[in-house]
């Protein structure tokens, strides 16, 4: 008897050891090379600007993203974008809609489908470590291609605005997507906070802070809570021969499901809220509240 008793207090107390070990969770990108990804982004904005003007967008994104090397550092990706639809609706005027699945071939300041359709299946190469910090290397190329179908006619100052427009867009939002992974394992409960830093269209360094909230087998459950400050406190532009500044602040929240196996986000649904001023002639204040849901297998 007194035997069996020792063996099951030595058998507990290793379990006790052990356990904590099994507890923890390895999140970190795991792709094989020819491996595709899908990833469909979908983002309802509501944007009030001195609480007259109103500007409803909603921007579709459907994007691959296909393996194109494996090192022990991480992966190199090749990113598409399949097809992208941006829909705008401003202080309760019709409708307009821009759709890189329409056929025109030269783009205007009324109609951008063409530089839309500029983007579809432009590659953009992507390296990345496997906690998802990653690096953009062809993106010119993608700008030259959808800077190439605007009408020469247009004024040198628009086009500068589509210019504008153009890189702001082509820079993408994927990024951030990807980096925000610790460098270690961690167990429920746990968090760390993810930096991001973005150029375009402001310099901005955003911080935000993820909680791993639960895990079963295949998924992670993340719970993110950020804040984006500018770099500067004041980002400085000129458009139409007119010099104003813009300043804001960004803070969002939201709920990530991330497959264990591969890394990749099942779904997501973050919302975001932008507070700011644009300053002319005088000052006028924004407010944007987004919410960005995103899919993917």
């Amino acid at each position: 008897m007194k035997n069996l008793i020792l063996k099951v207090s030595t058998l507990i107390v290793a379990l006790m050891v052990v356990l904590p070990s099994f507890s923890q969770v390895t999140l970190q990108y795991s792709f094989k090379k020819g491996e595709i990804f899908k990833q469909n982004m979908v983002t309802k904005s509501k944007i009030t600007m001195n609480q007259e003007m109103n500007v409803d967008m909603t921007t579709d994104f459907q994007t691959t993203f296909e393996v194109i090397d494996v090192t022990e550092e991480g992966y190199t990706l090749e990113v598409k974008y399949k097809h992208i639809n941006i829909k705008t609706t401003t202080s309760g005027m019709d409708e307009r809609s821009f759709d890189s699945n329409n056929s025109e071939n030269v783009a205007t300041l009324q109609n951008l489908d063409p530089m839309l359709k500029a983007a579809i299946d432009k590659p953009i190469e992507v390296v990345m470590t496997k906690t998802g910090k990653a690096e953009v290397k062809n993106i010119g190329s993608l700008g030259k291609a959808m800077f190439g179908v605007i009408d020469t006619n247009i004024p040198a100052a628009r086009r500068e605005r589509l210019a504008q427009w153009n890189k702001q867009f082509s820079e993408g939002d994927f990024l951030p997507q990807l980096s925000f992974f610790p460098d270690k394992p961690v167990n429920v409960g746990d968090s760390w906070v993810s930096k991001v830093s973005k150029s375009v269209p402001f310099a901005m360094d955003f911080d935000a802070k993820v909680t791993l909230r639960s895990a079963d087998e295949h998924v992670a459950y993340l719970e993110v809570e950020g804040e984006g400050k500018f770099s500067n406190l004041k980002q400085e532009m000129e458009m139409n021969n007119i010099k104003y500044s813009i300043s804001y602040s960004v803070s969002q929240r939201g709920q990530v499901k991330v497959n264990r196996s591969t890394g990749w986000v099942i779904s997501s649904e973050i919302e975001q809220h932008i507070d700011g001023e644009i300053e002319a002639d005088g000052k006028t204040p924004i407010s944007v509240v987004e919410t960005v849901t995103m899919s993917g297998n």
